[in-house]
């Protein structure tokens, strides 16, 4: 049987970086009851928008732009694994309720001003390489915690061609690990032949426990030397610097 292909969305096929920046910057500031509304990149001080390009791999879902953002706002230094984790604590009454306002503003903005907002997204090109030998070749699916209608809407607009029922994001309300074993489950193929990848470590770990083959994205959101990730566990799983590395897999 073909293999499964499981693509997370944002840091493997888009670079939504300048995106989430803006809407992030916006979405703190209503929740903290401010006027301040950034339309571009350029609203935002630089020593705020470079600290949030350099932290942002470490946001696993909307909630968390919040820790990112506040860092940014009130300090804007370095942030290591264990400092992040423990502002996630300190914080957690607080993200739930950023999460629905990230949202809205996303809307909002997009609404107002549909090129301005497209504008703020690229395709990656190493997403590209290898994507067109992917493409109706081998079932796809897209995993990611970002909303349904974004990802439907880049869906159309790359003309990318994964079917609805492919699309798992947010609204689900699971887990990636758990949405990787219904994908294997109803397509009745085992675990193993699902090909998984990410940019981020976190999820990358969560799915291979599952069984699935996992593949660190490192053109993402993260980016470190070497030939491999090597997660703070301990656990290594294989890079790939393009879509294209996929192809020996996808046979075996």
């Amino acid at each position: 049987m073909k293999p499964i292909i499981a693509l997370d969305f944002d840091g493997v096929i888009c670079d939504s970086l300048e995106e989430c920046l803006v809407t992030a910057y916006n979405a703190y500031h209503r929740l903290e009851g401010s006027n301040c509304w950034a339309s571009s990149t350029a609203d935002i001080k630089p020593a705020v928008a470079n600290s949030f390009r350099r932290l942002r791999h470490y946001a696993r879902n909307a909630q968390e732009f919040w820790i990112i953002m506040h860092w940014c706002l009130t300090d804007g230094g370095l942030l290591s694994q264990t400092q992040y984790d423990g502002l996630i604590s300190t914080y957690a009454a607080k993200l739930p309720v950023f999460e629905p306002i990230f949202f809205e503003s996303r809307h909002i903005f997009s609404s107002a001003d549909m090129d301005r907002w497209l504008g703020l997204h690229r395709m990656y090109t190493e997403f590209q390489d290898g994507w067109n030998a992917v493409k109706g070749q081998f079932p796809v699916h897209i995993v990611t915690t970002k909303d349904l209608i974004s990802v439907q809407y880049f869906n159309r607009h790359w003309q990318l061609g994964i079917p609805e029922e492919c699309l798992w994001t947010k609204e689900r309300i699971m887990a990636k690990a758990k949405i990787v074993q219904r994908i294997a489950v109803g397509s009745g193929h085992p675990i193993q032949d699902v090909l998984f990848v990410d940019d981020h470590p976190h999820h990358v770990r969560e799915v291979a426990a599952t069984g699935a083959r996992c593949f660190w994205a490192s053109w993402g959101f993260l980016r470190i030397p070497g030939n491999c990730l090597v997660d703070g566990e301990g656990e290594l799983f294989t890079k790939i610097s393009r879509l294209a590395d996929l192809k020996p897999y996808l046979n075996s």
